[in-house]
């Protein structure tokens, strides 16, 4: 509740400013942990439509240029080490050790992480959580999540789902985005 509740005062508000469609908190119980919020109006977005994750590209570069002061004592290479260790441990019974060492090994090196910083992410970032109206104009939902992170971690769900299959998909994103990642 306290993360979201956040979120719809430092990051929804701004989005909205730049006009993108977000649900706006009109009304909040904090003993209860009640937020009240405004409707997106649309229907859930089709997650193959090249049009769609273009404008997802581009809200979530706006809320990854939203100004945050980063207070993490944690740098983000710490942060991830922790992480893999926990996933790894979860997942042993369902991973094969192969693929939890190379992830491991991939991760291993700060120098990879050299200069990256949080900032804003939804952390949910996926078609489940986009509208679109009868206009096709984008809308996004759901900030429960929201919160400082290594901007990568928007584009996770998207990675291991649709654009595994529809390559034009993630294309479009990042024109919408403005920026592909590099190797690193």
């Amino acid at each position: 509740f306290l993360q979201e509740s956040r979120a719809y005062s430092e990051v929804v508000p701004r989005l909205a400013s730049a006009g993108h469609r977000v649900p706006e908190r009109i009304g909040e119980d904090r003993g209860l942990r009640v937020l009240v919020l405004t409707e997106v109006p649309g229907r859930p977005a089709p997650e193959r439509d090249v049009a769609v994750h273009a404008q997802a590209g581009e809200v979530a570069a706006a809320l990854h240029a939203i100004p945050l002061v980063d207070v993490d004592p944690m740098s983000i290479f710490e942060v991830l080490q922790a992480r893999v260790a926990e996933w790894s441990d979860e997942s042993r019974d369902r991973v094969d050790a192969g693929t939890l060492a190379r992830v491991t090994d991939e991760l291993a090196d700060p120098a990879v992480f050299a200069g990256a910083t949080r900032s804003w992410c939804h952390r949910d970032w996926s078609p489940r959580n986009w509208l679109v109206d009868d206009q096709g104009r984008f809308g996004s939902i759901d900030f429960e999540h929201c919160g400082p992170d290594l901007w990568l971690v928007d584009l996770l769900k998207l990675a291991d789902g649709v654009w595994r299959g529809f390559p034009e998909t993630r294309a479009a994103f990042y024109q919408g985005y403005g920026r592909v990642p590099d190797g690193r």
